[in-house]
């Protein structure tokens, strides 16, 4: 669920219209969050699905930030 002020991933339906469905296992929506994997990779490799009509489906990037380790340089 993504309002103005938070975001909050939900594991059971609360009951709310849904406008898009974004379908990951944990791994790659961290490996997103992180930056390790962008959104158009993570897309590409089907590893992340998104669904709903085309305008939303391009804003979720947009929605789901980077957290802000993203830019911290790690060791490879």
């Amino acid at each position: 669920m993504i309002t103005r002020d938070e975001v909050d991933v939900c594991d059971t339906d609360p009951g709310h219209a849904v406008a898009v469905t974004v379908t990951a296992d944990v791994r790659s929506l961290v490996e997103v969050w992180r930056g390790d994997l962008s959104w158009s990779d993570a897309l590409r490799a089907h590893a992340v699905e998104v669904r709903g009509p085309e305008a939303l489906r391009r804003a979720v990037p947009r929605w789901c930030t980077l957290h802000d380790w993203a830019s911290v340089p790690r060791p490879a």
